[in-house]
């Protein structure tokens, strides 16, 4: 009995996409190099993402409970800043890097600012909500913060206007309420991304 031979047409596709990806500029990439990027992006978007969420769901309001208002709940905040925000600003270097790369790879992308596919608008949206994101951090970590550190070091050094039975000034809370509510908003902006991720996932 005569066999059939496999088709090239059968071959060749599965082989080439295992060993590399084609730009769409013509650069040929290993698979395990985009493996490689693809793990670090999920890496990073588990870490800054995960990071937001585990401290307005979980840290804070656990913090707060158990400790109540005062300078020890100041103090833990504060060691957290400390942790995550060089991980977070290092995770959205990753991001940028590694999804430049993702983009170009995919076979939905048609050029920058080329916005002509489901595809395209959810890439277009995502960026936005990320540079939000970004901004939103940015802006907590560069003015209410540092205004937070500020309200606590007065407090350490006079307990003038402060309430004694919780060490708290008057000026404290407010602060930390803006801190939570940027925070909220960062989440909502992360969620964004999720969203546009799975629907551009889905093309």
């Amino acid at each position: 009995m005569r066999s059939r031979l496999p088709a090239t047409t059968d071959v060749v596709p599965a082989i080439a996409f295992s060993e590399s990806r084609l730009y769409n500029r013509g650069i040929v990439i290993p698979g395990w190099v985009l493996a490689t990027l693809y793990s670090l992006h999920l890496i990073a978007t588990v870490v800054w993402v995960g990071g937001l969420f585990v401290q307005a769901v979980i840290v804070w309001p656990a913090a707060r409970a158990s400790l109540g208002p005062g300078l020890l709940l100041s103090d833990v905040q504060a060691r957290w800043r400390r942790v995550f925000n060089p991980l977070a600003w290092l995770s959205l270097a990753v991001l940028i890097g590694t999804g430049m790369f993702q983009m170009s790879a995919d076979p939905n992308y048609h050029g920058a600012l080329v916005i002509d596919t489901p595809w395209s608008v959810a890439m277009v949206v995502k960026h936005i909500a990320a540079l939000g994101m970004a901004a939103l951090g940015a802006f907590s970590q560069a003015v209410v913060q540092p205004a937070i550190a500020r309200t606590q070091l007065q407090l350490r050094r006079s307990r003038a206007g402060a309430d004694p039975a919780t060490g708290m000034s008057a000026g404290a809370s407010p602060l930390e309420r803006r801190e939570m509510q940027l925070l909220w908003l960062n989440l909502g902006c992360a969620l964004i991304v999720l969203i546009c991720t799975a629907i551009a996932t889905g093309q």
